[in-house]
Order: C-alpha cells, then sequence, then structure tokens
C-alpha cells in the first residue's frame, strides 16, 4: 500500500518552525504532531489542494487507489506549509505586544495586539469566502440568486407585463 505517514513529516514541521540550532518545540508529542497535520492536510483540501486524495488514522492515501503511488514531496510540502501556518498563529494569539510591570504600590499589566486579532480574523474571513466559492463552483452547494422584487414590480408596472399589479 502507497502511503505517507504523517508522522514521518515531523522532522520537517520542526525544520520550519524552529531557528537553526533551536528546539523551541521539544516538549510537543509526535501524536500532537500528527493530530496537527491532519488538521494541515484537511485545511488543504478545504483549499482544493488536496484533491484526489484522503487522509485516515494518519496516513494519506490516493482516494479510491491505495495502492496508487504515494503522495509527491511538493504535495507533502502543502500540508507541512498549513501545519506551520496554523502553529504560527497560535503562537501570535499568546503573543505579548506590551507588558508592563511596577515595584511601588505594586502594578502588572499586558497587552495583546487588536491589530494581530484583526489580521487573523480577515484572513480567517477571506478563507471561508474562498471555500464557499469553491464548493459553489463544484456544484457541492448551489448558488445563491438575489431577487429585487422592487425593480421586478416597477419593471413589469412600466412595460404593463402583468395585469394583477395595481
Amino acid at each position: 500500500m502507497a502511503y505517507v505517514d504523517l508522522e514521518e513529516l515531523i522532522p520537517d514541521v520542526l525544520v520550519e518552525l524552529n531557528i537553526p540550532g533551536g528546539d523551541t518545540y521539544a516538549a510537543v508529542s509526535s501524536d500532537e504532531w500528527v493530530s496537527r497535520l491532519r488538521n494541515g492536510f484537511w485545511n488543504a483540501h478545504l483549499d482544493g489542494l488536496m484533491s484526489g486524495w484522503t487522509e485516515a488514522d494518519g496516513f494519506i492515501s490516493k482516494l479510491g487507489d491505495p495502492t496508487a503511488d504515494a503522495m509527491t514531496r511538493d504535495q507533502q510540502q502543502i500540508v507541512i506549509i498549513y501545519t506551520v501556518m496554523n502553529a504560527i498563529k497560535n503562537n501570535l494569539l499568546n503573543l505579548n505586544t506590551a507588558e508592563r510591570y511596577k515595584a511601588g504600590a505594586v502594578s502588572y499589566e499586558i497587552e495583546r495586539s487588536a491589530q494581530v486579532y484583526r489580521a487573523l480574523l480577515d484572513d480567517m474571513s477571506n478563507r471561508l469566502e474562498r471555500i464557499l466559492e469553491r464548493l459553489s463552483d463544484a456544484n457541492v452547494i448551489p448558488p445563491v440568486y438575489y431577487i429585487d422584487t422592487y425593480a421586478a414590480r416597477q419593471a413589469a408596472i412600466i412595460y404593463d407585463s402583468v395585469t394583477w399589479i395595481n
């Protein structure tokens, strides 16, 4: 069976996240990384980058043909990039932009950047729009039509095309 074991991608994720010689994520278990890589795969799948592939129990294989060739390295790199982007986003959510300490009359203050939150929300909104467009293009969800009934009524009156409008 030709498949990609997500556990084999963990070293590549760590190389992307750590500075050279660093080991910032030493406490993260392999199981957690596999879960994060699974999420990375499915997020890439939602964005239309993994069509024809499926994931089950930490293994990626060709959809409908598990004996087909394994995923190419460039496709594996997409899963790694999605996983790394998510880890960086989570780090930004915990990032303090200002800290203040005061000894006299004891004071302590931490600030988190509203701009970071705003940028993350904008990114998520844009991503959701892309996903909905892809689903609509693939006819997974039907397109939505808006009808301006006032304009339709006015046109019917002007062109005398409907007799029941008075």
